[in-house]
Formats: C-alpha cells, sequence, structure tokens
C-alpha cells in the first residue's frame, strides 16, 4: 500500500464537483480553520507514514508513537465533527428562512439529509464513489 496526502484543495475540488458546489466557493473554503487543521495534521501523518520503518510493506511504530499517532487521527475527526454541526445547521437555518418567506426549498438539504452524503455510515464522509449505496435504515 502507497498513501499520498493531496492535500485539501484536491478534496475539496472533488467534493464540490460531486455536490455541485461552484469551485470558487470550494476554493474560498481552504481556508476554514477547521480543514486547515485536519489538513496539516494529515499532511505530518502522512510524513510519518512514509518515514517509518516498513515491516511486510505496512509501517512499523513504537506502541507509544502509534498511539500518539491515533491520537492525532481522532482529532481531525472531532474537526471533520465540527464541519459536519455547521454544515447541518446552516441547512437548518437556510431552510426555515426560505419556509418563512414562502420560497421552494433549495437543493443544499441534499447535503445534509441525503443518506449519501455527510456522514455515509461507514465512519467517512463525503459522496461514495465506489458505486455503493449506503445500507438505508
Amino acid at each position: 500500500m502507497f498513501w499520498r496526502f493531496r492535500g485539501s484543495p484536491y478534496y475539496l475540488a472533488k467534493h464540490a464537483r460531486l455536490l455541485g458546489v461552484p469551485s470558487e466557493l470550494a476554493h474560498a473554503s481552504r481556508h476554514n480553520a477547521e480543514i486547515f487543521r485536519i489538513a496539516t495534521l494529515m499532511s505530518q501523518l502522512c510524513e510519518h507514514w512514509h518515514l517509518a520503518r516498513k515491516g511486510d510493506g505496512k509501517p512499523v511504530f513504537p506502541e507509544c508513537e502509534l498511539t500518539r499517532l491515533k491520537l492525532t487521527i481522532v482529532r481531525c475527526e472531532d474537526e471533520a465533527r465540527k464541519l459536519h454541526v455547521l454544515a447541518a445547521a446552516a441547512d437548518d437555518m437556510l431552510r426555515e428562512a426560505r419556509e418563512a418567506f414562502g420560497f421552494d426549498p433549495l437543493a443544499t438539504e441534499v447535503i445534509t439529509h441525503d443518506p449519501r452524503i455527510l456522514p455515509l455510515g461507514d465512519g467517512t464522509v463525503g459522496v461514495r464513489d465506489d458505486g455503493l449505496e449506503p445500507a438505508l435504515n
């Protein structure tokens, strides 16, 4: 296995295309504090992965370092959860405002209410691009 972290602009552009968001908005969102923290930590994790001693093609870490790396990933997941909460809250606020003025609902609801998007239910975020549909409850 080979891991290459491509930087947040790559992932933002990919998901903007999948969600139908203009590329200008995706470009502007890279200055978001949470995504910046995630990207910074991911690049550091990737560097650790590449510098690690390999055994059977997999990186080998001492237990104390492995624990620290796991905690770093948990921190990144917390930052991602903040983004989910912000997106869901903004979606609700916009829905309420559109209803108050009698406007039709916008397609933004698909971001938080479509089971294919945010969250996927398998610990990942975004739109599935493997052709598989998540199980609906």
